[in-house]
């Protein structure tokens, strides 16, 4: 799933107005400051920061930020977090930066840890500090962070703030709470390009595409200039849906990924000759990538294969994934093997292809395969990264391993998790055995492996520790393998229970023995 991108919200509050102390009004406190706005990269920098401690003006808090900020512009996050971590009353500013620079990151929860502390400093958030925040909380899925953050920006009165706003509405569908999202979308006094594509987008990953096309049908009406962004929403929209009906409301862009599920792999070439044709436009990578889902869902993987050789423009990892995708489902290992190999060579060091091929080989059988590919990774130094699954329950994030049994409630949970096996067998189910990657003689030892998978232990402690009924909210690093995503449609109708569970890839809403995917993820 393509990512909704929060455009910039206006320029972070300018703190590099000129200090009033006398030191700034010295000759060489302006060459300093002159200085160092030309420094461009970390060494010039850090060889200017060198220097600058060893003069009077270390502790003129308008230099001091300025040095902080050009590291941050560097890219040297470590040494502006030193400065800033020894000063003593930091500007909003740079609160607001350190913030922003470890979401943008990655470090996500340690934004949020920066965002308290600034709390617990007495420092009152602004606007800034909200539309830098939320895509951090939107990242760790905390909901209770959300909520408190929310409930900040109301008594900020910057709820209202239109780029708050977005990233409130960007947060909450994120987190699976696309009703909310809708309802702060609809409360918005006023609507930006981001606001619209925030909700498309939301409604894209949680797998409501009715509801995306008519966000984009008031856009049209409203005459909302439409970007790519807006573009790679519906994309991901009709993809889950596939109806040929939806394709009508996109423009060549959009409408070859509406026939990937629909079947119609004729009607999805057509169009796809009609963009040169007929409209001019050379195909990229988005559009050939659609080609390449829609043939393999209809389980043309030479087609799709021959398609991706022939592209005018270089197929990138994205593209060759989707063919190895459908392989894994086709259980077409010749052509797997050949997807992979260029899949190495564009990325020789994601263990997610090295695992993706080892299931394809498992799917088939070939354990001679799998062993292969797990030799490969040791001798690449190449590791799976470890998998876990949390839930949120009373406010706390409870996170799960493989076989975990640290968790204060284990016995209750496995007795839980024995429980459910067993009804789920009752009602017919069987455990899929290709996703234990190895040869065992004992199949109930293969299942005994399915069994404490950690998406499963995290769906008993919520089953064991939430009300009956409650939505199960579960986070997933890794992408869920087939046998789980199997066994919590059972569990749904056992608990009559809703769960969402977002994977590495996309949510997956599971509801009545249906998961919204399609069971084609």
């Amino acid at each position: 799933m393509s990512k909704v991108t929060m455009p910039p919200p206006p320029a972070n509050s300018n703190p590099f107005k000129l200090s009033t102390s006398n030191a700034s009004q010295s000759p060489k406190f302006q060459e300093f400051a002159s200085e160092l706005q030309k420094c461009l990269s970390i060494r010039h920098v850090k060889e200017f920061h060198a220097r600058f401690v060893k003069t009077n003006f270390s502790d003129d808090v308008f230099l001091v930020t300025r040095l902080a900020h050009r590291h941050l512009t560097c890219g040297n996050l470590v040494y502006a977090r030193r400065i800033f971590d020894k000063m003593k009353n930091p500007p909003i500013f740079l609160w607001n930066e350190i913030i922003k620079h470890h979401s943008r990151r990655g470090l996500h929860q340690e934004s949020l840890n920066v965002f308290r502390s600034m709390l617990e400093s007495g420092v009152h958030p602004n606007e800034f500090t909200f539309t830098f925040v939320l895509p951090a909380c939107a990242a760790v899925k905390s909901v209770s962070d959300g909520y408190m953050i929310h409930s900040l920006a109301i008594r900020r009165n910057l709820d209202s703030n239109s780029f708050v706003a977005t990233a409130l509405v960007d947060m909450y569908a994120k987190a699976g709470k696309v009703f909310y999202a809708r309802k702060l979308f609809d409360k918005m006094p006023q609507k930006v390009l981001a606001s619209y594509n925030a909700m498309i987008g939301g409604y894209a990953i949680n797998e409501q595409c009715e509801k995306a096309m008519e966000i984009f049908d008031v856009m049209l009406k409203e005459g909302v200039e439409i970007d790519a962004v807006t573009m790679v929403s519906l994309l991901q929209a009709c993809a889950y849906v596939g109806a040929l009906q939806r394709g009508r409301w996109i423009h060549q862009h959009g409408i070859l990924t509406g026939f990937s599920h629909g079947g119609m792999v004729e009607k999805g070439r057509q169009y796809f000759n009609l963009m040169s044709e007929s409209y001019g436009l050379c195909p990229g990578l988005e559009h050939y990538s659609c080609m390449v889902d829609m043939l393999g869902r209809a389980g043309k993987l030479e087609e799709a294969e021959e398609l991706v050789k022939s592209m005018t423009v270089n197929p990138d990892a994205g593209v060759w994934g989707g063919l190895l995708n459908a392989c894994r489902i086709h259980k077409n290992v010749k052509i797997a093997e050949r997807v992979v190999d260029e899949l190495l060579r564009l990325e020789p060091e994601n263990a997610g292809w090295y695992v993706s091929m080892s299931n394809v080989y498992a799917a088939a059988k070939q354990w001679d395969g799998v062993v292969r590919m797990r030799l490969m990774m040791k001798e690449r130094g190449i590791t799976k990264p470890p998998g876990w699954s949390s839930i949120e329950v009373s406010k706390r994030i409870h996170r799960f391993t493989v076989f975990d049994r640290s968790h204060p409630r284990s016995d209750a949970i496995y007795r839980t998790l024995n429980d459910l096996e067993e009804r789920m067998r009752k009602m017919g189910y069987v455990a899929e055995m290709n996703c234990v990657l190895g040869n065992f003689e004992e199949g109930g030892l293969k299942e005994d492996l399915l069994c404490g998978h950690s998406e499963r232990l995290a769906i008993a402690f919520g089953i064991l520790s939430t009300p009956s009924g409650e939505v199960l909210r579960i986070i997933k690093n890794l992408r869920v393998c087939v046998d789980c995503h199997t066994a919590t449609k059972y569990i749904t109708r056992i608990a009559e229970r809703e769960i969402i569970v977002r994977d590495a890839k996309r949510f997956h809403h599971f509801k009545d023995g249906k998961c919204s995917c399609g069971d084609y993820w």
